[in-house]
């Protein structure tokens, strides 16, 4: 399942977004999640990892 997630940027940064995705044939929404993922792994943090469900063991 997928989230739809709103941020708030300068109109300069989506401009340039829009050129850059546009040279990868893909979308801004498509670079940003690639850029987040990066951000993670660059930081350790694995966010494929299924959490335990309260109360199992």
């Amino acid at each position: 399942m997928l989230v739809h997630v709103s941020i708030k940027m300068p109109p300069e940064m989506k401009k340039a977004l829009e050129k850059q995705a546009e040279k990868e044939f893909t979308s801004i929404s498509s670079l940003l999640k690639k850029a987040a993922e990066k951000y993670l792994q660059e930081h350790g943090v694995n966010w494929r990892e299924n959490p335990k469900a309260k109360g199992s063991k």
